[in-house]
């Protein structure tokens, strides 16, 4: 299985738009459907390498899908308990993906308190402590931004340079930020005139802060 990850191919549409190339980088084709088995695979396999994990250590993580079943099955493979807090928002097929690799899996309340004990980041964090666990912490771990930085980010550059086709736009969505993050820096120092693009539906921290950080910058530049 561990083979399988990653390498994925790039696929050029057709009937889509007119006079423009669009690609498609096939994620879907990992082994559990999903982006997140590199991340999983790549941080499981560092903490191995550099003897920061012990033999069946728990592996703890907040999901709310993708990551937390990449990280039960690949977990399962390295013979690492597995524990998953996700909100109750998180969809049934998700929740049953999961659960069928075996994975410990925690419901917590739908909030968005950061300092709400049942919020699901904070059920993860107590989760660790209570069972002497590795926390994964996909959202502040430079592992996952250094996964897509080296493996799906170089794929991308492999591919375009041998076909001689610069990239003009690179869009893909935010989750933790690691695949855009790591794939954008990686492409643009092959190709430092790609536009990068995250499309983000309304009610987004991701919008917010973005624009607050505008503002902000605006800001000091006025009053400087």
């Amino acid at each position: 299985m561990l083979s399988l990850i990653g390498k994925t191919p790039i696929i050029k549409l057709k009937n889509i738009i007119n006079n423009h190339n669009l690609y498609a980088k096939c994620e879907w084709l990992n082994p559990t459907g999903s982006i997140k088995d590199r991340v999983a695979k790549y941080i499981l396999e560092n903490l191995i390498k550099n003897k920061k994990i012990k033999p069946q250590q728990a592996i703890i993580e907040a999901s709310s899908g993708n990551m937390g079943t990449s990280l039960a099955a690949i977990g399962k493979l390295y013979k690492h308990p597995v524990y998953i807090t996700c909100p109750e928002k998180t969809g049934q097929i998700k929740r049953e993906m999961i659960k069928s690799f075996g994975a410990n899996l925690t419901i917590c309340k739908n909030t968005s308190d950061h300092t709400d004990p049942d919020f699901y980041v904070n059920k993860a964090k107590q989760l660790t402590e209570d069972l002497d666990g590795i926390l994964v912490n996909q959202y502040d771990n430079l592992l996952n931004t250094e996964c897509h930085y080296k493996t799906t980010g170089q794929e991308i550059v492999d591919y375009f340079l041998t076909q001689n086709v610069d990239i003009d736009y690179f869009i893909t969505v935010g989750g933790s930020g690691g695949t855009i993050t790591g794939c954008a820096k990686k492409i643009k120092e092959f190709f430092p005139k790609t536009q990068v693009i995250m499309p983000d539906p309304y009610g987004s921290v991701y919008y917010d802060i973005f624009i607050m950080e505008h503002l902000l910058k605006k800001t000091y530049i006025a009053i400087k």
